[in-house]
């Protein structure tokens, strides 16, 4: 008799009225889920001489500002030394790092600011931050002869 009438109540109250000994039989009504914090990704570009601590220098400021990296591509280009016709200067550094934040706590200003530290700290010849969130979507276009195998080689 019990049962039944735990199975029929409808919320958590009359649940736990009805039965105190057991569990109620609808646990998702007694809890709620967390709200998920909003986050936005963005891409930070780098390159400069090779040098000891960009990575690190990059992520510190990531981390600094409760963000989460996501995907990080370096490389050093060695061959940039000579193709520029100097054959004293030093590799070039490469970074494409992609993060996660919270742009209510990491302002699009200040993350521009920190950035730019970073490109002065380290003489960088790029250092881009790009938010396709906030950034207006490029359209394009795509112009084919009206040819089936154009437009197969197209898809």
């Amino acid at each position: 008799r019990k049962l039944a009438a735990t199975a029929a109540a409808t919320t958590k109250a009359e649940a736990e009225a009805v039965n105190h000994d057991m569990r109620p039989l609808r646990p998702w009504l007694a809890t709620t889920l967390p709200k998920q914090k909003k986050t936005t990704e963005a891409i930070h570009l780098f390159r400069c001489r090779d040098q000891q601590g960009v990575v690190a220098s990059i992520s510190e400021i990531i981390r600094r500002n409760a963000g989460n990296m996501q995907t990080c591509d370096l490389f050093v280009d060695p061959d940039a030394a000579t193709s520029n016709g100097q054959a004293s200067s030093p590799p070039v550094f490469h970074s494409r790092t992609t993060f996660a934040y919270n742009p209510k706590a990491w302002e699009p200003l200040q993350l521009q600011h920190d950035f730019e530290n970073l490109h002065q700290q380290y003489d960088a010849v790029q250092s881009e931050v790009h938010v396709p969130y906030l950034q207006a979507k490029q359209r394009v276009g795509l112009l084919c002869s009206s040819l089936t195998h154009c437009v197969v080689e197209l898809l």
